[in-house]
């Protein structure tokens, strides 16, 4: 078995509504878990437009503000094709729009949530320490 290193970017999009934090969390078609959105960068992308460029692209939100909040990483094995993979995923905390459409072809559903809400939708345990430091920075 092979391993392979594998990076991604993806932002924790936020908004403030009616005095109340929320984060988009997406539901991919495939795996059928929530994470926050993020993606591979393409050739000549910095991390943070390649993060932008994939929070566009899954679900329609732009970024209209960057908070000034340091990026959160997070890392994970899994298994692929006969390979293990390392991946390292950084995400950027950020205002975006609250209007949003889903990529059909990859994403199964989204939308916002409260704090709460959030922590218990996330599939994943680091996805849920990342959704908590952010709202705990915000707050």
């Amino acid at each position: 078995m092979r391993t392979v290193n594998d990076t991604s970017y993806g932002i924790v999009p936020m908004m403030k509504k009616e005095g109340v934090w929320r984060v988009f969390l997406i539901q991919h078609r495939h795996a059928l878990h929530w994470a926050l959105p993020k993606g591979h960068p393409e050739k000549g992308e910095t991390d943070m437009q390649a993060a932008e460029r994939e929070l566009e692209e899954e679900a329609g939100l732009k970024v209209l503000e960057w908070l000034p909040i340091d990026s959160i990483s997070e890392t994970y094995q899994f298994h692929h094709r006969g390979n293990r993979v390392n991946k390292t995923v950084t995400y950027f905390p950020a205002l975006v729009n609250e209007e949003f459409w889903l990529d059909q072809e990859e994403i199964q559903d989204g939308g916002w949530f409260t704090l709460d809400a959030a922590i218990e939708r996330a599939s994943f345990p680091q996805a849920r320490e990342i959704i908590k430091e952010v709202f705990k920075r915000v707050s």
